[in-house]
């Protein structure tokens, strides 16, 4: 049996390589979960994909981090250290090895491509969206063209998903507007729908009288003793005598016939009462 102090001890064996394994680096290069940007997010936040700023360590902690055994000229601070290295490490080999180290990156991006940004009054992505994308660093800047395609490549991806998101937020307020208006239509039509069998239809008083008490009659011509030798005649309604509408005044008044044009109607009417008891004794 294998004592608890045993290096072979197979639980032993497997803590150490636990313990090794979860060993975390100073830096991560990527951050585990992007985060939700906004405009007014800072810059150097999207740079370092959210995560904490490097520790401003000395050149030669960090050279021993990434295993290079580099003697610098003079042991600065990595702040200091990016933005002039060739003074530091003149080595054109191992200056090389040193700016490629994934560790650097967050360096570079946060100590130099960070503050040239600010230096052009370019703090949050607001600002980068509006007059970023015609910023460019000169030589003198001392910026490496493929570190400022990694910063230019994440800044303008974090405004784009900003973009889409409110894109898609937008779109979204108008379907479930549009949702609202068509179930607010299908319940207005509804309730005209079901209306007639729950509700009682109420006259309202005055309302339409023309229609509703109206009256009808006929006139009947040859009645000499009549105004304009035509007499009145009302009509009923389900057997019930409608009153009469106009009064012989009324007519007379209406009608601005001289007494002369009145004397010949009344002679015409005579005559069509005659005619008519002629056809009456004929037959």
């Amino acid at each position: 049996m294998s004592s608890a102090g045993d290096p072979n001890d197979e639980p032993s064996r497997r803590r150490a390589r636990s313990e090794s394994d979860v060993a975390v680096p100073e830096q991560s290069a990527v951050a585990p979960t992007a985060p939700s940007w906004t405009l007014d997010t800072n810059v150097k936040v999207v740079l370092l994909r959210g995560a904490a700023p490097p520790a401003d360590m000395k050149l030669s902690a960090f050279l021993r981090s990434i295993g290079e055994d580099i003697v610098p000229t003079r042991d600065v601070s990595m702040s200091v250290f990016v933005r002039r290295p060739h003074e530091y490490i003149p080595d054109e080999k191992q200056i090389n090895a040193v700016l490629n180290a994934v560790k650097c990156l967050p360096y570079e991006l946060f100590y130099k491509v960070a503050p040239f940004l600010e230096g052009k009054a370019i703090s949050s992505l607001k600002q980068w969206a509006e007059s970023g994308r015609g910023v460019r660093p000169s030589p003198s800047d001392n910026i490496r063209d493929d570190i400022w395609n990694v910063a230019t490549a994440r800044l303008n991806a974090a405004v784009d998903s900003i973009k889409r998101y409110m894109a898609n937020e937008a779109a979204l307020v108008q379907q479930v507007s549009l949702a609202d208006n068509v179930a607010m239509t299908a319940e207005e039509m509804l309730n005209l729908r079901i209306q007639p069998s729950t509700k009682s239809v109420r006259v309202m008083p005055g309302a339409f009288e023309s229609v509703f008490e109206a009256r009808w009659g006929y006139v009947e011509s040859g009645h000499v003793d009549m105004p304009l030798g035509l007499k009145i005649y009302d009509g009923t309604v389900d057997g019930v005598v409608v009153p009469r509408v106009w009064s012989f005044d009324e007519v007379r008044e209406i009608s601005c016939v001289d007494e002369l044009e009145l004397l010949d109607l009344e002679n015409d009417g005579e005559r069509d009462m005659a005619a008519e008891h002629e056809r009456n004794r004929v037959a």
